[in-house]
């Protein structure tokens, strides 16, 4: 097995070509940010698993509904989307998806 050879201590990052004379800093070589998810999109993902163990017969409808609904009270989803319209329109989408 061919090895590539290491590139030597301080590399520099690479160009268009693979070479560079710039030196890698230390903010090019952290993360990307990565922005928080919105409440919307954590409501989204929880009814989505929901729907899924509901499917599966892990959870029940009924508490599944129920607490969603109980958590985008909680949580001030309900305002946010401007009444439980919106919330509902999640949850069936949700639940929509894993009907057969």
């Amino acid at each position: 097995m061919i090895q590539k050879p290491r590139p030597p201590a301080g590399d520099q990052g690479p160009d268009e070509d693979g070479k560079s004379g710039q030196p890698l800093s230390k903010q090019s070589m952290q993360s990307p940010q990565v922005r928080p998810p919105t409440l919307r999109q954590v409501f989204q993902a929880r009814a989505e698993a929901r729907a899924m163990l509901v499917k599966f017969d892990e959870m029940n409808l009924h508490l599944a509904v129920d607490e969603l609904r109980d958590f985008a009270i909680d949580s001030g989803l309900i305002e946010e989307l401007g009444g439980e319209d919106g919330v509902q329109a999640i949850m069936a989408t949700a639940f929509a998806r894993v009907r057969p």
